[in-house]
């Protein structure tokens, strides 16, 4: 019968690590609604897993204090013959303590593993008083804003200096209308004009980050951004001039030296009242801004374009601006920590597990 409980002990242990050993694993690679049923089923494993090596192992543990306070008290001087050898008592008292404090460990870990895979998941935007942005070289729409080849949307500025003009000439304090989000978001522009849109009910600041070949755009782009405000806002632009897209340290130098600059700035600015939008840009150029803000208090955003998840939606024989809801499920804010990659790496199985 001991043999038996100390067989069972020893087996829900094992089962029991390995099962903390799939969940972490597990906890890291996301949070699929598909796997929902098969996590709950886990965590009733887990349990019952748990419950039962700490049943046996008390039996075992009883076991062992029993057998050596019996020869103990006999007042023996030798071991009593045909018992088991003495060293196995003390393996059944030293066993269930090792195996606990083992399990313990891992227990231990496995909420901070799954706390950072949260964290590092893409959340809803928190709108911001500050926001940095990227300018890419203007274009207007391409194909992919075609239905049977034909045309869909009318009025789309060809070029930036139709654009500039047509925020002129507007109503700056009603020119963000549906109207106008359609012409704007068939361009490549669409995704900054997003951004703002998503923070325009708190934003105060907004940089731009750019290169010798968009800073043709800077009057159009900091016109727009007025305009989708609404209200005076303050536009950071002739300082921030990248002059190679290529060099990701200089982009990390001009990010750095944003953020430098808050506590000077009217309002005074917390790194957590800016957040870095990396959507634009060249990818070196995405790299630096992702590379500059590995700090627990600088936060992204990004915008997710898929082929059935755009600014602009079918919607018969033409196409419409997506609603506010919608920008929300595709504009997504990513918390950054060189902490939290150092743990998410660490707790990732390298390639030859």
């Amino acid at each position: 019968m001991l043999r038996f409980k100390t067989w069972l002990y020893t087996s829900s242990i094992g089962l029991a690590v390995t099962y903390a050993q799939l969940q972490r694993r597990f906890a890291v690679e996301g949070d699929d609604p598909q796997k929902q049923t098969v996590r709950a089923f886990s965590l009733l494993v887990g349990a019952g897993l748990s419950l039962t090596a700490l049943v046996s192992g008390f039996d075992v543990l009883l076991d062992g204090i029993t057998g050596l306070a019996g020869w103990l008290l006999s007042g023996r001087t030798s071991w009593p013959e045909g018992s088991p050898p003495w060293y196995a008592f003390l393996i059944r008292l030293g066993l269930p303590f090792v195996c606990l404090i083992g399990f313990l460990r891992i227990a231990q870990r496995q909420p901070s593993i799954e706390i950072v895979s949260q964290a590092a998941r893409s959340q809803d935007i928190t709108p911001r008083r500050g926001l940095i942005v990227m300018l890419s070289v203007y274009a207007e729409f391409s194909q992919s804003y075609r239905i049977d080849g034909e045309v869909t949307i009318s009025g789309v500025p060809t070029t930036v200096e139709t654009l500039g003009a047509l925020i002129s000439a507007g109503d700056s304090d009603r020119f963000w209308t549906a109207y106008r989000k359609r012409q704007l978001y068939a361009t490549n522009w669409g995704p900054l004009c997003a951004a703002v849109e998503m923070h325009a009910g708190t934003l105060e600041q907004v940089w731009i980050i750019h290169s010798n070949e968009s800073a043709t755009g800077l009057d159009a782009v900091s016109a727009l951004v007025r305009a989708i405000v609404g209200r005076p806002v303050v536009v950071h632009r002739d300082e921030l001039l990248v002059k190679d897209v290529n060099d990701v340290s200089e982009i990390v130098g001009i990010v750095n030296q944003i953020y430098a600059t808050l506590q000077r700035l009217p309002g005074k600015l917390t790194t957590m009242d800016v957040i870095a939008d990396i959507t634009g840009g060249t990818a070196a150029m995405s790299a630096g801004m992702v590379l500059a803000t590995l700090d627990d208090q600088r936060p992204i955003e990004y915008l997710r374009q898929e082929r059935t998840k755009r600014l602009l939606r079918k919607d018969g024989a033409s196409y419409r601006p997506v609603s506010r809801h919608e920008l929300n499920e595709m504009l997504r804010e990513v918390p950054t920590s060189l902490q939290l990659v150092g743990r998410v790496g660490a707790s990732s199985p390298s390639k030859g597990e």
